[in-house]
């Protein structure tokens, strides 16, 4: 992959996915050209990505499951809560260890 065929990141900025009313990450403020990796407290920008890979699965014709962008948005939030719900449990109860602050 050469450099000019790379898009720049900021190029789909301004504009919502494509058949979906949920904004991409740049638009809500969460992803920007200078910040493109969120942190594990910024969570919701993993269902938007979950969801727009999912749907380009679908459109090239390689998902093993057809959902609209919508339904693949709203698994990718239930998982990511219950599995943040589950570790949060666990680190109160001692289970796990909490993340150091340097990270």
């Amino acid at each position: 992959m050469t450099k000019e065929s790379i898009r720049p990141f900021t190029s789909n900025a301004k504009f919502r996915y494509k058949n979906t009313k949920e904004p991409s990450p740049c638009v809500k403020g969460l992803l920007n050209e200078e910040y493109i990796i969120p942190t594990m407290e910024e969570w919701e920008v993993f269902p938007m990505i979950a969801a727009a890979v999912g749907a380009k699965a679908v459109e090239q014709g390689v998902a093993r499951k057809v959902l609209s962008r919508d339904e693949l948005y709203a698994s990718a939030v239930t998982l990511i809560k219950q599995s943040r719900e589950v570790t949060q449990l666990m680190m109160q109860n001692g289970i796990i260890a909490e993340p150091p602050e340097s990270l």
